[in-house]
């Protein structure tokens, strides 16, 4: 039985399409993982950092001024993070 080059052709379009579309997004699904784990570890940082800025041993005792302080260091330890993190 004999197939046309237009069926031929067809079909390697249709799976070369189908091959290079797969593969793209398996691709930019674990580029988009590993950009997303790193904002998901940034969230965390930031979440413990305040954590431990509001929730010190010694709560009862600091006054708020130094519990606010504690809160303003927060976007510097997280801009060290990122230089430490990136630019090793």
């Amino acid at each position: 039985m004999k197939s046309s080059i237009r069926k031929f052709l067809l079909i390697n379009l249709l799976l070369a399409i189908t091959i290079t579309t797969t593969l793209t997004a398996i691709g930019n699904y674990y580029l988009d993982q590993k950009d997303i784990q790193e904002h998901l570890d940034t969230l965390m940082a930031v979440s413990a950092l305040s954590y431990q800025a509001l929730l010190g041993d010694d709560l009862h005792q600091r006054p708020l001024a130094k519990i606010q302080d504690a809160l303003e260091v927060i976007p510097d330890k997280i801009e060290n993070y990122y230089q430490r993190r990136f630019f090793k």
